[in-house]
């Protein structure tokens, strides 16, 4: 699979493949790093998601 692919990849796809779990409101727990709160925003129709604890954030192959 081609880096370029990687990047097409549904983000809600992306989360659930890491371990992400459910998401309320399109918001999740930042699992990497044991994040308590709901504190990391996706987007589907753009495909990114953005950590606000850590201000950082990116599409499919950032999250991965």
């Amino acid at each position: 699979m081609s880096a370029r692919s990687l990047t097409q990849l549904p983000i809600l796809r992306v989360w659930k493949e890491l371990g992400g779990g459910e998401l309320r409101g399109f918001r999740g727990k930042a699992f990497w790093r044991d994040g308590d709160g709901y504190n990391v925003a996706t987007d589907l129709k753009k495909n990114v998601w953005f950590d606000f604890v850590k201000a950082a954030g990116g599409g499919p192959l950032g999250l991965a």
